[in-house]
């Protein structure tokens, strides 16, 4: 079918999936039932920012919204389904109403090279307001920025994701600005830098990625990863290559162990309040750097 050009865009479809894949050209979607299956949107043929201004109900089923290299604004409107995934130039999620995504929200720009901020002043920049948003969304699983994207992410400020949640960040590097103090929280903290060689997680000193997570993995292609807790983490599968892994905790208490096996050029680690146990895998480790560890 041919795709369409609209002001407005409704629809009721009680009889299957909906999967609307032309390069549509509509600047509102309004009303949407869809509650017999996934409801799929292109929106790649347009000219200006795409806004959801009526609720979208997809029942149990996936809602997938791809507004091309143009805008997406969610209203105050309810989207009911199991997951949401979006596509765009930028994202408004400031008014938008996650309550009844059940399982996952994936949002991600529409080019991989394109940067992204967690509050913050990239052009793809989820604010305080949107994450404050994607914390109360009943979804337990939050993907950022596509699987395998190589644009920079800058963590602007403070990120409280959710400290039950299940947390994916997918960039090409990760940067605070070499400032301390802008947590990221979450449940389950996984962190994915794609450029090679030089896609580092966080940098030395202050510029280490400040964490408040139960249990982190880190992998890089060949980058070195630097994160730093008060309360220390389990660390999961990481594999950073020819890359160094860095491990920073600065509170008592806070202790350092593993669920997964660790794949490193070299490992350093500063955890003079609690213990260090890296015992329980078959790591990958060629060498051992600066070892600062008073506990086991």
């Amino acid at each position: 079918s041919a795709a369409m050009t609209a002001g407005t865009f409704v629809l009721t479809n009680t009889g299957g999936a909906s999967n609307l894949s032309q390069a549509n050209n509509v600047a509102t979607l309004g009303a949407i039932t869809n509650k017999s299956g996934d409801f799929t949107f292109n929106n790649s043929g347009s000219s200006s920012t795409l806004s959801i201004s009526s609720a979208i109900d997809a029942g149990g089923n996936k809602i997938d919204i791809d507004a091309g290299n143009k805008a997406l604004t969610l209203g105050n409107v309810a989207l009911t389904g199991s997951s949401l995934s979006t596509k765009s130039s930028a994202i408004t999620l400031t008014n938008a109403n996650l309550s009844g995504i059940s399982t996952s929200i994936n949002i991600a720009p529409s080019v991989a090279t394109d940067k992204m901020s967690l509050a913050g002043a990239e052009t793809f920049n989820i604010d305080a307001a949107g994450i404050a948003k994607l914390k109360a969304a009943a979804a337990t699983s939050i993907i950022l920025g596509q699987s395998g994207g190589t644009g920079k992410m800058t963590i602007g400020a403070a990120a409280d994701l959710g400290s039950t949640k299940t947390v994916t960040l997918n960039a090409g590097s990760f940067t605070d600005g070499g400032n301390a103090g802008r947590t990221i929280t979450a449940g389950t903290l996984n962190l994915n830098a794609n450029t090679a060689s030089t896609g580092d997680i966080g940098a030395s000193g202050n510029g280490a990625l400040d964490l408040a997570v139960t249990s982190v993995s880190a992998n890089t292609a060949g980058g070195s990863v630097f994160l730093t807790s008060a309360k220390g983490f389990d660390l999961g599968a990481s594999n950073v290559g020819a890359g160094t892994l860095n491990l920073t905790v600065t509170t008592t208490g806070g202790d350092l162990t593993q669920s997964g096996v660790i794949k490193a050029n070299s490992l350093a680690v500063s955890n003079t309040f609690g213990n260090t146990d890296f015992s329980t895998k078959d790591n990958e480790i060629a060498s051992l750097g600066t070892i600062a560890a008073s506990g086991k």
